[in-house]
């Protein structure tokens, strides 16, 4: 599903080659809040790696994203 996800993003973010800083913004937020709301449960240990992967995972889609977006620009 994140895969998923990831694939519209960057799909969208190249289409429209504009903003990318904000959407990596957005995406940054979310993830804080996510970090912060398992970091106060009962959950963690391997939910937390997993969600910290994902949030690698999306910051390089982001990065590509990007850099592609750049590419088109120039």
């Amino acid at each position: 599903m994140l895969q998923k996800l990831q694939k519209k993003l960057k799909a969208f973010i190249e289409e429209k080659g504009q903003g990318v800083v904000e959407y990596a913004l957005v995406l940054g937020f979310v993830a804080v809040i996510a970090v912060y709301l398992i970091g106060n449960s009962d959950i963690k240990g391997q939910v937390v790696d997993k969600g910290i992967n994902n949030a690698k995972s999306a910051a390089t889609v982001m990065q590509d994203a990007y850099t592609a977006a750049s590419k088109a620009g120039s």
